[in-house]
């Protein structure tokens, strides 16, 4: 159930006579549970987000479902574990950065729309390709397994990052979508409809909805 914030008496007026109404980043709660509501009202779909919820200046890791509640005491969609609170932990340890980093390390391209024209290409890592025929044929056989990387231009920067499913609990390879590898290893141009999401370290991924090769 989407959640609705109720303003009192007072917040109305002050509404009317400003014409705007003003929100504090901060945790709310009702019958369904515990989700974080930002500066501008809005709050934190499908994605993890690093918080310092109680102003302590360390940031803890939360993950946010569909309908914007936060995980508890649980395993994540991507399979991480996160305690009572919500934080994310390894080995029973609640993983933290300084809030001071977790704001500097944010850039949200969540709010862009698709359809979007990217350039398909390949996580090589360290490795040399000198030969794309025989790379192709390497990939085609499963002698070489790469991760898929999208290039994606959005106001005037280039981002590029990891290919995921629909619901980002996976990431795609050339071992489980080999369909596109040719594509990929020509760095080729495709149109891609799907969304910019957080992974649980806070790196961007993309997921994958539908796509259409030129």
């Amino acid at each position: 159930m989407r959640k609705t914030i109720v303003l009192g008496a007072l917040t109305a007026a002050m509404t009317l006579s400003l014409g705007m109404t003003a929100f504090a980043a901060q945790w709310q709660e009702d019958d369904f549970g515990w989700w974080w509501q930002n500066d501008d009202g809005s709050y934190p779909v499908s994605q993890w987000l690093w918080l310092d919820g109680n102003g302590d200046g360390t940031a803890e890791c939360y993950y946010f479902d569909e309908e914007g509640y936060c995980y508890l005491d649980s395993e994540t969609p991507d399979g991480y574990l996160v305690d009572e609170s919500g934080a994310w932990i390894v080995d029973g340890v609640v993983q933290t950065k300084a809030a001071s980093e977790a704001e500097a390390d944010t850039f949200d391209p969540l709010a862009l729309t698709g359809p979007f024209d990217v350039t398909l290409g390949l996580d090589t890592e360290d490795d040399e390709i000198d030969d794309t025929d025989e790379l192709f044929r390497d990939l085609v056989s499963g002698d070489k397994t790469y991760d898929y990387t999208v290039e994606i231009w959005a106001d005037g920067e280039a981002l590029t990052c990891p290919l995921y499913n629909s619901d980002g609990t996976e990431q795609y390879t050339t071992k489980n979508r080999k369909e596109l590898i040719y594509s990929a290893v020509n760095n080729g141009s495709l149109s891609m409809m799907g969304e910019f999401f957080y992974t649980k370290d806070n790196t961007l991924g993309f997921k994958l909805v539908s796509y259409e090769i030129y």
